[in-house]
């Protein structure tokens, strides 16, 4: 599979990254910012790269050959931005009828918004989960529901779901990945109740943190325990392993009894360390573990059997591409070569001729490293 990204931002640059991990070859166009830091080049491994101006004469001419011989093309500015420079779908999709041309953007291709400038928190808090988690304020839980839940794992779904039917019709399609609808569809389940006369709002629910078995716990050094003792019989080992009476199990679900339950499981947990409660609660059915830091993860005896995240051998943490196929499983590659030589044998496999290169340099189309 071969892609073509133009997206720049966040999710986009994501996306391509999962299909590089799993095969894709991936060119990413990255625009001529001399002296900026871009977003984009945390999540390059894997791939190829170019510079190419879009706003240069020549740009776009260039952008649409590269795309002539890919399977897709992918891009996140706001809707009309790639029509006005000559790259929109119908253009793109007539020259090679099998493309793929998913679109990644906030507020998707159509509605009122959808011309707006936002960010992550925008399309959570109108899609619907920041408005659901929290228990007092809403919680942003960093780019994550909107730029990666919501947006670039639906981008690649929809990206091998039109490829999948392409092998049927012999057509590519538009994938049209809005972030917004990523986050309604997130919140299913949450509708569902809402629809059902069950959901009574942020920090009421039986996931929310409010009820004592369900959620996390400052320790005495001031790191965290999270606790999701949902069943009964794990709610049971809670109490043993706190010192607490089980006469509390008879009343886990009686709502009125939650704040005082929660108060005596909170006292427990902060007369020791984090470290001692993980020692108590390791190997049990619980459900209680420590709530890492970032730096702490890559240690955790799980994470380091099954590999999640390792550490490269510049110090720097790697995490390791999910889900893991049998057959063809996801490789972690490194970035590829970029220098001068190599985007120029890239571009003549695309049919680029060195005179081609010429033009597209004179023009301030294609940007080129000196070496």
């Amino acid at each position: 599979m071969s892609v073509i990204d133009v997206s720049t931002m966040g999710p986009g640059p994501f996306a391509s990254m999962v299909l590089a991990d799993f095969g894709a070859e991936v060119i990413e166009i990255r625009r001529p910012v001399p002296g900026e830091v871009d977003a984009a080049d945390q999540f390059l491994r894997g791939k190829q790269q170019l510079t190419i101006d879009l706003r240069a004469p020549g740009g776009a001419e260039l952008i649409s050959r590269l795309s002539d011989t890919a399977d897709v093309f992918l891009e996140g500015y706001r809707p009309g931005t790639m029509e006005r420079r000559g790259l929109g779908p119908s253009v793109l999709m007539e020259r090679n009828p099998r493309l793929v041309y998913t679109r990644l953007t906030g507020w998707g291709q159509d509605g009122p918004y959808a011309t707006l400038a936002g960010h992550d928190v925008n399309y959570v808090a109108i899609g619907g989960p920041l408005g659901a988690v929290g228990s007092d304020a809403p919680v942003p839980a960093l780019n994550l529901l909107g730029d990666f839940a919501s947006g670039s794992f639906p981008a690649v779904l929809g990206t091998v779901l039109a490829l999948l039917a392409r092998e049927r019709t012999g057509r590519g399609q538009v994938v049209d990945a809005g972030m917004v609808d990523g986050a309604a569809y997130l919140l299913f389940a949450q509708f569902c109740e809402l629809g059902r006369g069950e959901w009574h709002g942020r920090g009421t629910g039986l996931l929310s943190g409010v009820a004592p078995f369900y959620g996390v716990y400052q320790c005495a050094d001031g790191r965290w325990m999270s606790v999701g003792s949902i069943e009964s019989k794990f709610y049971a080992q809670l109490l043993d392993g706190l010192g607490l009476d089980r006469e509390m199990l008879g009343r886990q679900h009686d709502r009125a009894h939650w704040p005082a339950a929660r108060a005596a499981i909170a006292q427990v947990f902060a007369t020791r360390p984090r470290d001692h409660w993980t020692a108590v609660f390791a190997g049990t059915d619980a459900c209680v573990y420590p709530v890492l830091e970032l730096a702490e993860t890559a240690a955790d005896a799980h994470v380091a059997a099954r590999g999640s995240v390792r550490t490269d051998d510049a110090g720097r943490p790697q995490v390791r591409p999910a889900p893991r196929l049998s057959d063809t499983p996801g490789i972690a590659g490194e970035v590829r070569p970029t220098g001068r030589a190599a985007q120029c044998e890239l571009l003549a496999s695309r049919g680029i001729t060195a005179g081609d290169v010429s033009r597209y340099q004179r023009t301030g189309a294609l940007h080129l490293p000196s070496a």
